[in-house]
């Protein structure tokens, strides 16, 4: 019966995959990436890997996009996830290398509370030896508040998100109280702020906080979502916007097990729309 349920979730995280990525590989997300600059909406790309490759895969598909990026569009960046390169540094700092010395930026994707330290550990080394270097804040968390010092300090590039994964250790009641809450930590402060939601309240009045402090700022959309309405936010906010584009054949690289650990997320993903 457990099998049966397994291979029921994995069929319910590939269906859902195929509306959220630009395709299996990188080409796909770099197609898109061309269309994204015919609309003049800037984007990053990040790769999300199969749990079963290994880091030096997924590292060398890493420093492909860079190479890609930098000859194409430079203004781009590449989003990285550290669990899938191992926490490796000899990987991380190959790749960090290589996008200082081609110019592209690059950023760090958040995943569970649990590999947030060990992520940052990273974040710390890249910020040494490259200027363009982004992280992710999650609003749930509790840490955040702490991390978001740290990004300030670094003079990191910031993505605010609501969050996919809960923090267990001091769940959050309000959520958008709390991306608000992280936005008034960077006003003002912060390098630059990326706001990524689609939800157009949130969006207008983060940003308008952000302008307000002078901050330099844009909204930040995730492939396969409807955008064309919260575009407008961007465009009455007077700021740009950016696309997020992931390839690969997985939701979330570790939507699987997640869900294989906490079945009880299907209903989550049902009401979020991440399957249709």
């Amino acid at each position: 019966m457990r099998g049966a349920i397994d291979r029921g979730i994995r069929r319910l995280v590939g269906y859902a995959s195929r509306g959220y990525v630009a395709g299996p590989g990188l080409d796909d997300a770099l197609r898109r990436r061309e269309e994204c600059h015919c609309l003049g909406v800037l984007a990053t790309i990040g790769y999300w890997n199969h749990t079963e490759e290994d880091p030096e895969t997924v590292a060398a598909i890493c420093n492909r996009a860079i190479r890609a990026i930098a000859s194409e569009w430079p203004e781009t960046w590449l989003s990285i996830k550290a669990p899938a390169l191992g926490f490796r540094d000899d990987l991380v700092m190959a790749i960090a290398w290589q996008a200082r010395e081609r110019g592209v930026g690059l950023h760090f994707d958040s995943l569970q509370p649990e590999v947030a330290e060990r992520t940052w550990a990273l974040i710390g080394k890249v910020a040494q030896v490259a200027d363009k270097v982004g992280c992710t804040l999650p609003a749930q968390w509790e840490r955040s508040r702490e991390d978001t010092r740290q990004a300030i300090d670094l003079g990191l590039r910031v993505r605010v998100v609501k969050g996919q994964w809960a923090d267990p250790s001091s769940p959050c009641d309000d959520t958008g109280a709390a991306f608000l809450g992280l936005i008034d930590l960077l006003a003002g402060r912060a390098r630059h702020v990326a706001v990524a939601t689609h939800d157009h309240q949130l969006a207008r009045e983060s940003l308008a906080r952000l302008r307000a402090q002078g901050s330099s700022c844009e909204l930040e959309l995730l492939y396969g979502l409807p955008r064309r309405s919260v575009l407008e936010v961007a465009l009455m906010a007077g700021v740009g916007a950016r696309l997020y584009i992931p390839c690969g054949e997985s939701w979330l690289p570790y939507a699987v097990s997640q869900l294989l650990r906490h079945p009880g997320r299907i209903g989550w993903m049902l009401s979020e729309g991440l399957v249709r």
